[in-house]
């Protein structure tokens, strides 16, 4: 009678687990990508892109504008050293209709032996690359193509 307590306590539990799963459709895995958060502002959005040690910000292509935006980043010290961490791929999506037209940011830990933040966007956009203050994140200027 226990046993069959837990196992239902157990199957509602991992049913509930798999809801808020797809509530926040945030399948990170186990990567170094640990969240993205959209905030508007005026005229433009940001998309803040947040990790779970330091990332060096390197450099990004296309550079100004695109419906693409690779952002190529580095673990700084202090980073899992763990290969199935650093060579991982995670994918965040973004709510539908958000202000920064975002559908899915995603880290892919070994891209052509470089790691990388890829932004994909429903339309062209313009775009501005900046390293977070904390170094734990990368935000993105986002504005409208008119």
């Amino acid at each position: 009678m226990a046993i069959s307590r837990k196992l239902t306590l157990v199957a509602c539990l991992a049913v509930l687990g798999v809801f808020a799963w797809t509530l926040n459709a945030q399948p990170v895995n186990e990567t170094l990508m640990e969240d993205v958060v959209i905030t508007q502002g005026d005229g433009a959005a940001e998309v803040n892109v947040m990790f779970r040690c330091g990332m060096r910000y390197l450099s990004h292509f296309p550079h100004y504008t695109g419906d693409e935006l690779r952002i190529r980043v580095k673990p700084a010290l202090g980073c899992p050293t763990d290969e199935s961490v650093n060579t991982g791929r995670g994918r965040l999506s973004a709510p539908l209709g958000n202000e920064a037209y975002l559908l899915e940011t995603v880290y892919e830990g070994e891209f052509a032996g470089e790691q990388n933040v890829t932004l994909r966007f429903d339309q062209q956009v313009i775009f501005e690359v900046v390293q977070g203050s904390d170094f734990r994140s990368l935000n993105v200027i986002v504005y409208p193509v008119e």
